[in-house]
């Protein structure tokens, strides 16, 4: 006998229902834990993404700092130490070049970085290390890029490097010792030293142009003003400047909307996963709650026992769900990336505790929304009420069994129960808009995409022997023609280059040399480089490169060259290439007309434009004065012998692994051509890719999951309560096929509407977000293959969950259904 509820035996009621109920309880149980899990796992999976992104960002740029400054004095440097918002300075100082190793032209820089710029700035951007930093004089730490550079494959620390390198006053022979290499994602051909060896080469850490002081900041979003006033503070002088990301601030504004609007889809599609459950679960105790109305039971003492049974499923649900997200998140996750890597990834999914914090009050508070109105209805309606409560609208289906007109009935009853129509499209398209969404950005931070907009062309070849006194041409007529011919080749892009004489230039190059000058780069003050250019002009030379009109044409359409192209293959103009330190002294003589001279033969041209922004080709050397970018014709009108410094080849396919083996056989045997490939660096990629491609997918997999669950919650409520329905249709001459063609109709219709909102409204809200973190002006691109999958599988489950969950209702005869419709 069910004892009438009070103060005293609510509670005892409570938990014999719950004892009771096993299989209501389960299905609640289960619904928290999935709830609990999805937060828990989504939340840490993302945040995880988004580091992954990050970390592999600095892996392209092989350090880890926020600004630099050119040149520091020890002042300065002692001045930035004592800036609240400076969290490490390092220094990184280049102090000599390896020219050649066993006979080969290498160009590798050599810099040395203290202890807080290795372990701080450095270290931490390298995909691996092996070895140890130098310690002794003899002693190097090389790049994998500079290693192959000297046709080393293999390297092994501790091994015996007999090498040629220059600084500042000198060219020796040495043989130094492998401490240690180490890769990064940056491809840059660099070596480390020992603080000795620096100190030996008379290098200096106030260099302009080869040192740097690294900051790394407490916070790095800092605007122009900032940047004012710490070099205000650290007493800069002209040219010296603090280099750091302004922008930061407002891309980090757009990421974190970016996030809040993933975390909103997130929330939306779990509290709709837990309402739709928890609704079908309290529905079917209805009756029992009107026959406790029926000896007594007041509205507020239902409403206590429903939120009893539900505190105790959530004691139960989620710390289980919690659990469940973190085995995935710091179980499964890492074991899948370590399993797919060849190195030690670490810690590889973030933990935090707010995560399972805020997940299991989201899950409590998400359960007790959702409880409500079922509660309220439990309470509210009157014994009979809820003895006969079915939650279905009481308009009823047409009853035709023509083909239109079971299309019309399923129309009609897509959006006769509108609450029951909103949540499930909105289900569906929060759940896809998501995945759209987070495979998206996983698409777009593909290693193969990101290296396709940092690098145009596929394979670069370049002559090691351009930089040295005696210059080889190394593509020959013969090996050019072989290239070209190679199957699969769709461009060959030649740079040739020379060297020229510029006489002095005082009225047009006035500001450039006094900044050379006076920046101790080339001699202790601007008279006494007047005096030596004077003398010597053949020692002050640049560099003229030379492009013909088809790589003309590839550079203004990519919009890296914006000058009359008639003159410049004329040979009338010419675009000076320069760097930070010089741009500023050379914004004035752009239209101004200088002179260049090789041998017996004089040339003018007229300066179209400077270019800072090392987008455009360069020459493998340079000179004191800037380098000059002109046509091929030009050129040769300047040498009879125009040296093709080097070659950029691009694919019909990018990425053919055939054909990169085709080419790089033509030179295999040819050790003063130096290669640098597109697949080369993707490769070295790969372990990032991996980690990310883990992460996304299992988290885009998650969000659509939250969609779909949220569908068959909502059907499956759906076609429960519609029993009596199905029964009277049934009775007045519907046959089991139509009525299975009646429910995936409505099914279909579903789908199909669904879908159509995500094709429209989710890859508009997709695009917008995706273009408020797109700072790199990457293209957006959906990736079909995934989403037209995921589209397949929810129209498929559309259609057949409502006959699934018809077909198990059906094993209920007509008059049992009926009978039960009467209250018999």
């Amino acid at each position: 006998m069910i004892p009438v509820p009070n103060k005293k035996n609510i509670w005892k009621l409570s938990r014999t229902q719950f004892k009771g109920n096993r299989q209501r309880n389960v299905s609640l149980i289960a619904a928290v834990i999935l709830a609990g899990f999805m937060l828990t796992a989504v939340f840490s999976l993302g945040i995880s993404y988004l580091e992954a992104v990050k970390e592999r960002n600095v892996k392209l740029e092989g350090s880890l700092y926020d600004a630099s400054v050119p040149g520091p004095t020890g002042k300065q440097i002692a001045a930035f130490k004592q800036i609240p918002n400076v969290k490490h300075t390092g220094i990184l100082a280049g102090c000599a070049t390896i020219t050649e190793f066993d006979g080969i032209a290498v160009d590798t820089t050599l810099a040395w970085t203290d202890r807080t710029g290795w372990e701080q700035q450095f270290k931490p951007a390298l995909a691996y290390v092996e070895g140890d930093y130098p310690q002794k004089e003899g002693e190097l730490l090389l790049s994998v890029k500079a290693l192959k550079k000297m046709g080393i494959d293999e390297p092994q620390v501790g091994m015996v490097l007999p090498l040629t390198y220059a600084t500042d006053q000198e060219l020796v022979q040495r043989t130094f010792t492998l401490s240690g290499y180490y890769n990064d994602y940056s491809n840059r051909n660099r070596g480390f030293v020992s603080e000795q060896f620096f100190t030996k080469t008379k290098a200096a850490v106030t260099d302009l142009d080869k040192s740097r002081l690294l900051l790394t900041f407490h916070n790095p979003l800092i605007n122009e003003a900032d940047v004012k006033k710490m070099e205000a503070q650290a007493g800069l002088v002209s040219p010296q400047v603090i280099f750091a990301d302004t922008e930061l601030l407002s891309e980090t504004r757009r990421m974190l909307l970016v996030l809040f609007a993933l975390i909103l889809l997130i929330i939306v599609s779990s509290y709709l996963l837990i309402y739709n459950i928890l609704t079908i679960s309290i529905y079917k105790d209805i009756r029992f709650y009107g026959l406790l109305r029926t000896i007594g039971a007041t509205s507020r003492q239902l409403r206590q026992l429903v939120f009893m049974q539900l505190l105790k499923v959530s004691v139960f649900g989620i710390p289980l769900g919690l659990l469940a997200g973190a085995l995935l998140s710091f179980g499964l996750v890492p074991s899948l990336l370590e399993s797919t890597s060849n190195y030690e990834l670490g810690q590889s999914v973030s933990f935090h505790p707010l995560i399972f914090l805020g997940s299991g009050l989201f899950t409590l508070l998400t359960i007790y929304i959702s409880a409500r109105k079922p509660a309220r209805i439990a309470g509210t309606f009157s014994s009979i009420e809820a003895a006969r409560y079915t939650n279905v609208s009481n308009k009823r289906a047409g009853t035709s069994k023509s083909k239109k007109r079971l299309i019309d009935m399923a129309w009609q009853n897509l959006f006769r129960d509108k609450k029951q129509a909103v949540i499930v499209f909105l289900s569906l398209f929060i759940g896809l808009t998501a995945f759209l969404t987070i495979f998206t950005f996983l698409d777009s931070n593909r290693a193969d995409r990101v290296l396709d907009y940092i690098m145009a062309n596929d394979m670069t070849l370049v002559n090691k022997t351009a930089a040295n006194d005696v210059k080889k041409q190394k593509f020959t007529p013969e090996l050019m023609n072989r290239i070209k011919k190679t199957t699969g080749v769709k461009k060959v892009y030649e740079l040739t280059a020379t060297e020229v004489v510029v006489p002095k230039q005082d009225e047009v190059f006035h500001a450039y040399v006094k900044q050379m000058y006076d920046s101790g780069m080339m001699f202790e003050n601007y008279e006494q480089g007047l005096k030596r250019m004077a003398e010597k002009p053949e020692e002050f030379i640049s560099v003229a490169s030379g492009i013909d009109e088809a790589y003309f044409d590839e550079l203004a359409a990519s919009g890296n060259l914006t000058v009359n192209k008639n003159d410049f293959l004329a040979g009338k103009t010419a675009v000076l290439r320069t760097t930070w330190k010089t741009a500023e002294a050379l914004a004035d003589v752009s239209g101004s007309d200088f002179e260049v001279v090789n041998g017996e033969r004089t040339q003018r041209f007229r300066i179209a434009a400077i270019d800072a922004s090392n987008a455009l080709p360069s020459a493998s050397y340079s000179g004191f004065y800037p380098e000059m970018l002109i046509s091929e014709q030009a050129v040769a009108k300047l040498t009879d012998d125009p040296l093709i410094d080097s070659i950029e080849i691009i694919y019909d396919e990018s990425y053919d692994r055939q054909l990169e083996k085709q080419l790089l056989a033509l030179i295999s045997d040819d050790k003063e051509i130096d290669v640098e490939s597109k697949i080369a660096r993707y490769d070295a990629m790969q372990e990032s890719e991996k980690q990310l491609t883990v992460f996304g997918v299992i988290l885009a997999g998650m969000l659509a999951l939250l969609g779909i669950m949220n569908y068959v919650n909502v059907m499956t409520t759906s076609i429960m309560t519609r029993q009596h329905e199905f029964a009277i249709l049934q009775s007045i001459g519907m046959t089991g096929k139509q009525l299975n063609k009646l429910v995936m109709l409505e099914g279909a219709g579903y789908g199909i509407l669904s879908l159509l909102f995500v094709s429209t409204g989710g890859v508009a809200i997709a695009y917008g977000l995706f273009q408020l973190n797109n700072s790199d002006a990457m293209p957006f691109v959906i990736p079909l293959l995934p989403v037209a999958g995921v589209f397949a599988l929810v129209l498929l489950l559309c259609l057949l969950v409502p006959r699934v969950m018809l077909r198990f209702i059906g094993k209920n005869s007509l008059i049992d259904l009926l009978s039960r419709e009467a209250g018999v």
